[in-house]
């Protein structure tokens, strides 16, 4: 779940980062192309003529600009928002420009209309308002249709089982490593020699990897734990079997030398008690480091 909100959350801002970018060069085209034909029609006659013949005018335009004219629409207009001149399709829009600021953002029914305000380099009084209308679309995502939305339903769908089946992948080797682990603890109840590490766990393709890795690393340290735990018993058994075999082998003889000499030479009772009681001791002290090493191998100890 954690890997899934992690994609998905850079997905979102990957998908606004673009939507961004889209949306910025695309009005930087819509910019730049207005730029350029008020620029051709500052330097033009149209700038230079007094009064405005619609006929005149709109032949200069035609002329000045050809093909480039298309899609884009032309205003004069005076210090008192008067119209001195304007092409049909502005007359459509039945919308009134304002002559300030210099960049102007109109949306209208779906429409979004941008405009250049210049003022003409002879005539300071005029403004020359240079426009293009499109969708608002075109630069806004303002409608979801249900083909995106199944669409990006499928995506976030695709993602999800993707990341599924990639972190079942990727984990894989850590519930190996715990289901290991669980079996080591169930040999040490049982007092029982803890199996090796599988070789599979300690191979670099138990992560898809040829480099040392932490993964790789902890199973490896692990592996020489159970080696070393394993090591331990087999010496404390050991150890303690020769322990009972070197001392209560010669403690009994000893107890029984003891037991001779008292029938035989009679000693004091004080004395023989003494001697018993001090071989009794240590049969003790021997008897509780065999029950010492026999919880040390225990889970409760």
């Amino acid at each position: 779940m954690l890997s899934l909100l992690t994609l998905v959350f850079t997905s979102l801002c990957i998908t606004f980062l673009l939507a961004y970018f889209y949306q910025s060069e695309r009005l930087f085209f819509l910019d730049d192309q207005i730029r350029e034909t008020a620029t051709a029609i500052v330097d033009s006659e149209l700038s230079d003529l007094k009064t405005y013949d619609y006929k005149i005018a709109n032949a200069m335009i035609s002329e000045e600009l050809g093909p480039d004219r298309v899609g884009k629409f032309f205003v004069v207009r005076n210090t008192k928002d008067e119209v001195l001149f304007q092409t049909d399709n502005v007359g459509l829009l039945e919308l009134s420009i304002p002559r300030a600021p210099t960049w102007v953002t109109i949306e209208q029914d779906g429409r979004l209309i941008r405009v250049l305000n210049l003022s003409f380099p002879k005539f300071p009084n005029r403004t020359l308002q240079v426009g293009v209308i499109t969708d608002s679309n075109f630069i806004f995502w303002s409608t979801l249709t249900s083909r995106s939305v199944v669409l990006v339903a499928s995506i976030v769908v695709l993602v999800l089982i993707m990341t599924w089946f990639l972190s079942a992948q990727l984990f894989s080797p850590v519930r190996d490593l715990e289901g290991f682990l669980r079996e080591a603890v169930e040999m040490l109840a049982s007092k029982k020699e803890i199996p090796d590490v599988p070789a599979r766990m300690l191979a670099p393709a138990a992560l898809g990897l040829k480099r040392q890795d932490e993964f790789k690393n902890l199973v490896e340290g692990i592996s020489h734990l159970v080696r070393r735990v394993n090591l331990n018993n087999k010496f404390t058994k050991s150890w303690t079997f020769q322990m009972v075999h070197e001392i209560k082998t010669p403690l009994t003889l000893l107890n029984r030398e003891v037991e001779k000499l008292q029938d035989k030479y009679r000693f004091a009772s004080e004395e023989y008690q003494e001697v018993q009681r001090q071989l009794n001791r240590v049969s003790r002290t021997i008897t509780n480091f065999l029950d010492w090493a026999d919880l040390a191998n225990t889970e409760n100890w």
